[in-house]
């Protein structure tokens, strides 16, 4: 696991995620962000 810190919305993020974990899993998944789609 690696600890990342993300700015989005103007709010700062810090996670800890698999380095395999693709962004908008981070965003849907751990950030609670529903609105990031795929495609």
């Amino acid at each position: 696991m690696e600890s990342i810190t993300l700015h989005v919305n103007g709010q700062l993020y810090t996670v800890e995620v698999h380095p395999d974990m693709p962004l908008l899993w981070v965003l849907r998944d751990l950030l609670g962000l529903t609105g990031t789609k795929y495609g």
